[in-house]
């Protein structure tokens, strides 16, 4: 269950960090999940940190996936996106590895 937020604004003084991060949920599939060996996680990264930043982050902390780095597909709240687009609080992003058809 969540807890209920209070509608109402706080100061900037006393939102400190607030300002200066976003936090966003990360989701992994196929390889990239087998690698990273979760499904899902939630990353902090600075206030106008990119999609770039965001995938150095993930691969400093799961490095095998640096073999997929350039491969990599990444959709953030649905939308496959260009890696230097700037995240926002509470984005969903999504990173997909690169798949083959027939």
């Amino acid at each position: 269950m969540r807890p209920q937020v209070s509608a109402r604004r706080l100061p900037a003084a006393r939102l400190g960090r607030n300002l200066r991060k976003v936090t966003v949920d990360v989701h992994y599939f196929g390889s990239v999940r087998e690698t990273a060996g979760l499904k899902v996680e939630q990353l902090e990264l600075s206030k106008g940190g990119t999609v770039d930043d965001l995938i150095a982050q993930v691969i400093i902390m799961h490095p095998g996936i640096a073999a997929l780095r350039r491969l990599l597909r990444v959709i953030v709240n649905g939308t496959v996106v260009n890696h230097r687009l700037a995240l926002r609080d509470g984005d969903m992003v999504a990173v997909v590895p690169p798949t083959a058809g027939g």
